[in-house]
């Protein structure tokens, strides 16, 4: 009888020990819960070493005031609006800032409105605004190429204005546009790496913005043309995060 109690008590003292173990690690247990609760869940794949993601986009902003002029009937100005780098005259407000943290850049969008005051004394002026991936200064270079681009798309169509004396002032709506469109279609664009470019350089293949100005009559000159404001802003492309390739 002696030894069935010894023997119960061994096996309670063990089952004692069990439970009290038991009982330890589920308090251990709901302590790490809860440093575990309140901790980030942030998961590994989110993490990184650098501040930036690897991939941004972002508006840039310019604005352009300009006469434009000529001793001829028609005048192009023009703008590179995919082409831009630190030293670059048209530079867009907030590029330099991203050209020190990533590599390329590429421009996929551009939303802009203009305003157009005449400043020719004695003719109404007829114009507009294209969108182009082939240079417009080179590509006009007529009266009549001028008006043909103003009737051919990518463009705003085209308004007219009266001479100086009646101090007519055009403002546009604003005009969005995918550059993908212009030149075939968006994935055809984003995949060809002449439009992308390191942000200390410029891409071998340019887009440009361009205001066609010509006379109503198309044979007085613009000698004294028109005062032009161009109000533009891009949706870039920035990645290959500088950071991480040291």
């Amino acid at each position: 009888m002696q030894r069935r109690n010894a023997k119960t008590r061994a096996t309670v003292s063990k089952e004692t020990i069990i439970m009290r173990n038991s009982n330890d690690k589920t308090k251990q247990q709901k302590k790490e819960d809860l440093i575990h609760l309140s901790r980030p869940m942030t998961s590994k794949t989110l993490r990184t070493n650098t501040p930036f993601p690897p991939y941004q986009e972002r508006n840039l902003v310019f604005q352009k005031n300009r006469v434009v002029q000529a001793a001829a009937p028609y005048v192009v100005y023009e703008l590179e609006i995919t082409s831009w780098k630190p030293d670059a005259v048209n530079l867009p407000s907030g590029f330099d800032i991203m050209a020190q943290t990533y590599n390329f850049y590429r421009a996929i969008s551009l939303k802009f409105h203009y305003n157009v005051a005449s400043n020719e004394p004695a003719v109404p002026v007829k114009f507009g605004m294209i969108v182009r991936d082939i240079q417009p200064s080179s590509a006009i270079t007529s009266y009549q190429s001028a008006i043909d681009s103003l009737e051919t798309g990518p463009c705003t169509g085209t308004d007219i204005i009266g001479q100086q004396s009646g101090y007519s002032i055009f403002n546009s709506v604003e005009h969005k546009i995918d550059l993908g469109s212009v030149v075939g279609n968006r994935l055809e664009y984003l995949s060809d790496q002449n439009y992308r470019a390191l942000t200390n350089a410029v891409p071998n293949q340019a887009i440009w913005l361009a205001f066609v100005l010509v006379s109503y009559d198309g044979t007085t000159n613009l000698t004294n043309g028109a005062f032009l404001e161009i109000h533009s802003t891009i949706r870039t492309q920035f990645y290959s995060n500088k950071s991480n390739y040291g």
